[in-house]
């Protein structure tokens, strides 16, 4: 994603909704916000005090952020019409994304606070989440008394192995798609951080000694019996909170297993024999592998690659891999696949869609689709075995 840069957020905005956003922020620019030239907007707002600056900031990159992706913005839109809520004819003359992300912070504002926090948890390293399997449509507690508890457990375990995590809170929020989300925020250590703050008018630079959060994610999805846990540190502490989470929110013991930092097993998929095989009850057809990348032991390059049209058959890649390994004398057995991107297409509704997947062996672009495609995906990457962390039920 693009770094934040206000001025994007200024230029690209409707300024009458930039008027309403810095009368609700209580900030007087001195100027005419809908009628002034884009350079006196921009000088205004850089001379706005330290504390002003920081509450609009705050919001201005939020917006920034769902005007980046079409999902994100999509998904918010989606949360407010579950409700109910019918977005009026104006709200489709809006020009862009950052003129609709405003809309909504404006006038849902509920429902912002809450789409923010869900779509931070998607942007989340791929690195640092673990998925396990339990049986679908488990019950989840998530009672004031069940959340005090897991976040007992886990303030522990993090103060007896790192001496942080003592002061604690755990939080309940389920997503209008049915996901279910327990974010768990621990004491971090305490540091001395450097900003800027408003004294009698003038900007003073303060160091203050702060005790700042870090965070635990529990993601459930009931309909098909996943728990990705968020956290750094490594499979070890993964392993820890997965076993609190079920302890306290299900009251059942995990097998002992051991969780796995890599999660999708692609390594197979080099041998046509083991070739993604279409699934008629997902509505999913014509699977196929468009690009594999690998590694070759004792070679110099570090990394191959070979990609085929998104239109060919599900057994091209294998015949290019064929074709150029040949030459070389290279056994399929020694290759390391590092990564592949899978189109499969899906019916849905009596519509057709291609949906793309980009795996390696320890994340994968599923968490970014959309939830009936992702649903969809999830189920058929575990029946095909490239889904590959053990049930620990």
């Amino acid at each position: 994603m693009r770094p934040y840069n206000p001025m994007t957020v200024l230029k690209m905005s409707a300024r009458f909704l930039l008027a309403q956003f810095f009368a609700e922020k209580k900030c007087d620019l001195g100027i005419d916000v809908v009628a002034a030239k884009f350079y006196e907007l921009r000088d205004a707002f850089n001379c706005l005090p330290g504390t002003k600056l920081l509450s609009v900031e705050r919001i201005m990159r939020d917006v920034f952020f769902f005007a980046s992706d079409d999902e994100t913005l999509t998904k918010a839109i989606e949360a407010v019409e579950v409700l109910g809520y019918t977005f009026p004819a104006e709200f489709s003359e809006l020009k862009n994304r950052y003129d609709k992300a405003f809309y909504i912070y404006l006038n849902h504002r509920e429902i912002w606070e809450a789409s923010s926090l869900f779509a931070h948890s998607d942007t989340l390293s791929a690195q640092h989440w673990y998925r396990f399997h339990i049986p679908s449509h488990m019950t989840m507690k998530h009672d004031p008394e069940t959340l005090g508890k897991l976040g007992s457990d886990i303030s522990a375990y993090f103060w007896q192995h790192q001496q942080r995590g003592k002061h604690y809170i755990a939080e309940y929020q389920e997503r209008h798609n049915g996901l279910q989300y327990i974010f768990v925020y621990l004491s971090d250590y305490s540091d001395i951080y450097e900003k800027w703050e408003t004294d009698s008018g003038e900007e003073k630079l303060v160091r203050r000694e702060e005790c700042r959060a870090f965070n635990i994610v529990f993601i459930h999805n009931p309909e098909q019996g996943v728990i990705e846990t968020y956290c750094m540190g490594g499979v070890k502490h993964a392993k820890h909170l997965q076993e609190a989470f079920c302890r306290n929110i299900f009251t059942v013991s995990i097998k002992n297993e051991e969780v796995r930092k890599n999660i999708y097993s692609i390594n197979d998929l080099k041998y046509i024999e083991n070739k993604l095989e279409p699934c008629p009850r997902l509505g999913v057809s014509n699977p196929r592998i468009v690009m594999m990348q690998f590694s070759i032991p004792e070679t110099k390059r570090r990394g191959h690659s070979i990609t085929v049209e998104d239109n060919s058959d599900g057994e091209e890649i294998y015949r290019s891999l064929a074709h150029d390994l040949h030459p070389a004398n290279y056994p399929l057995d020694i290759l390391k696949i590092t990564k592949i991107r899978v189109l499969l297409d899906i019916m849905i509704d009596g519509v057709s869609r291609t949906m793309s997947i980009t795996i390696q062996p320890n994340k994968c672009t599923l968490r970014s689709n959309f939830e009936e495609l992702r649903n969809i995906g999830e189920q058929y990457l575990l029946e095909e075995g490239v889904d590959a962390q053990p049930r620990l039920f």
